[in-house]
């Protein structure tokens, strides 16, 4: 596996340019260190680690050659949620996104609670769209969504954003002025009361002339 990988690698290498993107060159470096890596894990006799450090080689070669090729952006031209009112509880996002030469390498959707903390949820391809299920993540003003997807050139777009917002209560909260008339009125009412009831006693044991 490492002797085809190298000789894909040094094939490639060979017809790199000497004005290529900075992002080419950054794979070419990035694959170069993984071989390495890979060789030192298999002189450990670390299997497991040489065997990823070779996929990781053969990841950053690919992108190296199509970022030769490839510098436009992936398109992200559709995207909804189901049910259509989300932020409630929990939901799936889908998005319609496309790259027409290099390939979709990852589709990534990001939700932000009260512009504060971001989780992250990779997204799956499925009959034609992009999704990932959300679960509901409890928010105060608001929750936004948004995708990034990369493609194998290394060429990354944003877009798909959604907002969920909360209006704020229109209620009136009782002002220190409203607290105290409150409670007037209460001991108003109970005072008034208890006056009905003493009249209606004495009344009770006033004898009849």
């Amino acid at each position: 596996m490492e002797a085809l990988l190298w000789e894909e690698f040094l094939e490639d290498q060979a017809d790199l340019g000497i004005d290529e993107r900075p992002e080419t060159y950054m794979a070419e470096a990035r694959a170069m260190a993984a071989f390495e890596d890979a060789r030192e894990h298999y002189k450990e006799m670390n299997w497991l680690a040489a065997y990823e450090a070779l996929s990781h080689a053969g990841n950053w070669t690919t992108r190296m050659m199509y970022s030769t090729h490839d510098d436009t952006p992936p398109l992200i031209f559709g995207r909804g949620t189901n049910p259509d009112e989300f932020g409630t509880s929990s939901f799936l996002y889908w998005a319609v996104v496309t790259d027409n030469l290099a390939g979709l390498e990852n589709v990534t959707l990001y939700a932000q609670v009260d512009e504060g903390d971001t989780y992250v949820y990779p997204m799956s391809y499925k009959s034609g769209n992009w999704s990932v299920s959300v679960p509901y993540r409890p928010h105060e003003t608001n929750l936004t969504l948004w995708v990034v997807a990369w493609d194998w050139g290394m060429n990354m777009a944003t877009g798909g954003r959604m907002t969920h917002y909360i209006e704020p209560s229109t209620t009136p909260t009782p002002g220190p002025m409203s607290n105290i008339l409150l409670r007037g009125f209460i001991i108003m009412g109970v005072a008034g009361v208890a006056v009905g009831v003493g009249v209606y006693i004495l009344r009770r044991r006033t004898p009849i002339t």
